[in-house]
This record gives C-alpha cells, sequence and structure tokens, in this order.
C-alpha cells in the first residue's frame, strides 16, 4: 500500500525583514526578484527599495524591486 504524502506548506513570517535585507545590499539601480507564494503578499516598499511589479504564475510569484536613491 503506498503512503499518501501530505503537502507541507512553508510560509516564511520573516519575509518582510528578508526583503528588507536583501534591498540593503542593492547598488543603485540595482533589483531584487523574491520568489514567494502567490497568496503572500510582499511589502510594496521597504526603506532602499520600491517594489515595481508582481508576476504570478500558479501558486508561485515573483515580486521585483528597484533600488531607490536615498534623498
Amino acid at each position: 500500500m503506498a503512503k499518501r504524502r501530505s503537502k507541507v506548506r512553508r510560509e516564511i513570517p520573516e519575509l518582510d525583514a528578508i526583503v528588507a535585507t536583501g534591498a540593503r545590499a542593492l547598488a543603485p539601480g540595482g533589483r531584487l526578484i523574491v520568489e514567494h507564494r502567490r497568496r503572500r503578499a510582499t511589502p510594496e516598499a521597504v526603506p532602499g527599495a520600491v517594489r515595481t511589479r508582481v508576476l504570478e504564475a500558479g501558486d508561485s510569484a515573483l515580486s521585483f524591486y528597484t533600488a531607490q536613491e536615498e534623498a
């Protein structure tokens, strides 16, 4: 008898902090791309970067961030 595998849902509660950390490492004009679950929203902006696009496919999504020059 075959065992039935349960689907493991992995959520990253620290996703906003991960995006913010990645944004701090960007060079001026640099881009950050974050893969995440489609149902998990990412922040529109974090210090140093703004989300410019979200590409959704199936249950996955890619959020694109562009570095912003500090004022």
